[in-house]
């Protein structure tokens, strides 16, 4: 076997697996044969991650192990590796490393019921869709509501929805796929950011729901790994509703490093007790953004490449369009506002995301 297959599964192990756990079995992962060669599987309850070593291997025993010992016990090694199971350890070369718990305590591999594929994607593209839509989950690390931390999957009439939200900045991203089954998941983000860790740029990534002791669970397979993660039980608020509201009165079209740059420029001069508010006064193919605060002021022209309506004020927080931008990856982004103090929108290819204004005293 070579050694950087071992690494892989060993390395997401060590992700899975929760070392401040309550039940000490859970800082564990398994080892063995079940069937389809010799396999590695670990859970921490929310979430179970299993994935294929070697085919061919014939049966062998199970033995659980510590996935971190694993990883700096083979961190050394190099191209192909010996690797045997039995009832004293596992052997790669001449290290042992034996088994700290009885297996039959360790809870089997999922078996889902109900099974329903959704989708097969592009491994590079899911990686920057759920990358991104984490960084929006991220930014209240107060809030208590479930829906908050997660991101929510919605298939419908041959497309698959992924949006998140921290209750400021609301984003979606969208995927061709071919079925037309409606469903609806939220899954914890911090767990899907571990999740794609595994996920190569040039894999194929297969989701799939299915139910498991009559709790919701998605099942995300790429190349020989296979992880089922646990649906977030809360009702997801019914969000798509204000891309499909917004009205277009005003937009434009900009390049994403530039607005970027400008922003980040303006930061210095936005005031952070009135949430670090910029101006935005769009004025036919000119962009203008203003700053002030008790100790600068900042003031720069945008040409942008596209312009509909002519003339439109309102106030943003700067530190959330910057992090907005700075995720998406795309050249170039439309703006579109409804009337003042209504969110702007902005599209880019299949990304969408909304963000109030900041409300500024008459």
């Amino acid at each position: 076997m070579n050694v950087k297959v071992l690494q892989k599964a060993a390395q997401q192990a060590a992700r899975i697996t929760n070392r401040n756990s309550v039940l000490p079995i859970l800082k564990y992962c398994v080892i063995g044969s079940n069937g389809s060669g010799l396999v590695l599987w670990t859970t921490n309850l929310e979430s179970y991650f299993s994935t294929v070593l070697d085919k061919e291997a014939g049966p062998m025993d199970n033995l659980i192990i510590d996935p971190r010992a694993l990883v700096e016990t083979i961190k050394p090694m190099k191209g192909m590796i010996d690797l045997t199971v039995d009832s004293t350890g596992l052997h790669i070369g001449s290290a042992t490393l034996a088994s700290v718990i009885d297996p039959e305590e360790y809870p089997l591999p999922l078996r889902l019921e109900d099974v329903q594929h959704l989708a097969t994607l592009d491994g590079k593209r899911f990686k920057q869709s759920i990358k991104r839509l984490y960084n929006q989950t991220q930014r209240d690390t107060s809030t208590t509501r479930l829906h908050l931390t997660g991101i929510c999957f919605q298939t419908k009439s041959n497309e698959l929805v992924l949006t998140a939200t921290d209750g400021h900045v609301l984003e979606s991203d969208t995927f061709p796929i071919n079925s037309d089954v409606q469903s609806e998941y939220t899954l914890p983000a911090k767990t899907l950011k571990k999740v794609i860790a595994g996920v190569g740029a040039k894999d194929k990534v297969s989701i799939a729901t299915g139910k498991y002791a009559d709790m919701d669970f998605v099942r995300i397979q790429s190349g020989h790994d296979t992880y089922h993660v646990k649906a977030i039980p809360d009702e997801y608020p019914n969000f798509s509703r204000l891309f499909r509201d917004h009205v277009d009165n005003y937009h434009l079209t900009v390049d994403v490093k530039a607005l970027l740059a400008v922003l980040q420029q303006a930061l210095p001069a936005t005031p952070e007790d009135k949430a670090n508010r910029v101006c935005l006064a769009l004025d036919s193919f000119e962009l203008t953004i203003t700053a002030d605060n008790d100790t600068a002021t900042f003031e720069h022209v945008l040409s942008v490449s596209e312009s509909y309506g002519f003339q439109f004020t309102d106030w943003y927080n700067c530190k959330l369009l910057i992090g907005f931008l700075k995720d998406l990856g795309n050249e170039s982004v439309t703006l579109s506002f409804q009337e003042r103090q209504r969110a702007v929108k902005f599209t880019s290819d299949n990304v969408q995301g909304l963000l109030m204004p900041v409300k500024v005293e008459a």
